[in-house]
């Protein structure tokens, strides 16, 4: 998997796939210790932590059913887990737990997860191994749980500012995309200026190509004459041959009816 490359772990690994969008394990570890898987499911992994310098020690990673009538089931299936388990125990994972209630409804507490797209990110990397890479080793499972809450603090504050920063540019592409593809549609011509605003059907940019010296704030209707067509004299005397038959192969102003934006 791309994630054991990333973090170095090799083919260490031990794995559940996930049932539908939702649940999945990965136990992961290094060479200098070693883990014998005893069961999993869909919900868990135990497994034996043995190594040099301390007693071996018992490791469950535990998913709670993200159902809330189904977790009865995965507490069940835990406290089981307890009653087989002798010596030193280290249970982690997402409990799916419920914490208090709000307006009647149980609110459900949100917990970092790990997203394996981030492996693409070398930022990322670098987040996760400078600071596993730092403190005491893993061994004893305190430290271990103090690193994984440490790298996930920083990893979520980390997500949040990418998240952030990716909005941001994802907005700004929308707007240019839809600021290059849209002109007017001109109906009583009382809302386009002529000079600043899309409004041609030209290939360009949809606005005026040389603009004439005309005021900024004339609109489309002072285009025209007073029964509606173009005023085609004072068209061709300030504007370039191809604006000016841009302009006239439009259709005549229509009293009544609205200027409106169209996607071209």
């Amino acid at each position: 998997m791309r994630l054991c490359e990333v973090l170095q772990f090799g083919e260490n690994l031990w794995a559940v796939d996930r049932i539908g969008l939702s649940g999945g394990l990965l136990l992961m570890w290094k060479d200098d210790v070693k883990v014998r898987v005893d069961s999993s499911s869909p919900g868990h992994i135990v497994a034996e932590v043995a190594g040099r310098g301390f007693l071996p020690w018992t490791l469950t990673c535990f998913y709670g059913n993200p159902d809330a009538a189904q977790r009865k089931f995965s507490w069940e299936l835990l406290r089981k887990i307890c009653r087989e388990t002798h010596g030193s125990w280290l249970c982690v994972g997402d409990f799916n737990e419920i914490d208090g209630t709000q307006s009647g409804k149980a609110k459900r507490n949100t917990r970092f997860h790990f997203e394996e797209a981030w492996c693409e990110e070398d930022e990322c990397k670098a987040i996760v191994e400078g600071h596993w890479k730092s403190g005491e080793p893993c061994a004893i499972a305190g430290s271990f749980h103090g690193k994984t809450h440490r790298v996930g603090k920083i990893l979520h504050g980390w997500n949040k500012k990418r998240k952030k920063e990716l909005n941001g540019r994802i907005t700004k592409a929308k707007k240019d995309v839809v600021d290059k593809g849209t002109r007017w549609r001109v109906g009583n011509g009382q809302r386009v200026r002529i000079v600043e605003d899309p409004w041609l059907p030209g290939p360009r940019s949809f606005k005026i190509y040389d603009k004439p010296e005309l005021p900024a704030q004339l609109c489309v209707v002072d285009l025209t004459l007073p029964n509606g067509e173009w005023d085609e004299s004072f068209i061709r005397a300030n504007f370039n041959d191809e604006d000016a038959k841009l302009i006239i192969s439009l259709p005549h102003v229509k009293d009544g009816v609205e200027d409106k934006m169209m996607w071209d």
